[in-house]
């Protein structure tokens, strides 16, 4: 997300790292930050009932602006298309779900990202590297305690 609000700040394409198609479950961090408040001491899966590609995600981030900017996909690991948690147990137990819908929690993330970018800019930083993603490599467990190049089919 970085990478899309530093192209839109410096008027250039925005990039994405993968063709834009792998599913997203996004949940913003202040919705999770209530479970801290939680005596619940089981794990359970938290999620959002909302998917999104990519490319949609893109798309919302871009709207926030005036600024119709075309992205720029760049080869890189694109994981698994998707996957999607099971948030049942969370709900009955503790009657939780994400306060913030996609778009806002998208939204406020997006000002914050650029009120960042902008501060440093102001203060003479290169915030270039903002706009550039760098793959310094990925692992995969092959068995408990052993690691291997991942390949995108594990």
């Amino acid at each position: 997300m970085v990478r899309l609000v530093h192209g839109k700040v410096e008027g250039k394409k925005p990039l994405l790292r993968s063709v834009g198609k792998p599913l997203l479950q996004l949940i913003n961090s202040r919705c999770v930050l209530r479970l801290t408040k939680s005596d619940f001491r089981e794990p359970v899966n938290i999620g959002s009932d909302e998917m999104v590609s990519m490319n949609e995600m893109a798309d919302i981030v871009l709207s926030f602006e005036n600024k119709n900017l075309p992205i720029h996909h760049i080869p890189g690991p694109e994981g698994v298309r998707g996957r999607n948690s099971d948030n049942t147990l969370i709900k009955e137990k503790l009657g939780w779900a994400p306060s913030m819908r996609l778009k806002d929690g998208l939204k406020f993330t997006y000002f914050w990202i650029k009120d960042q970018i902008e501060k440093e800019k102001a203060q003479g930083a290169d915030v270039t590297l903002y706009g550039s993603s760098k793959v310094v490599g990925t692992q995969a467990t092959v068995q408990l305690g052993s690691l291997r190049a991942a390949d995108g089919k594990e």
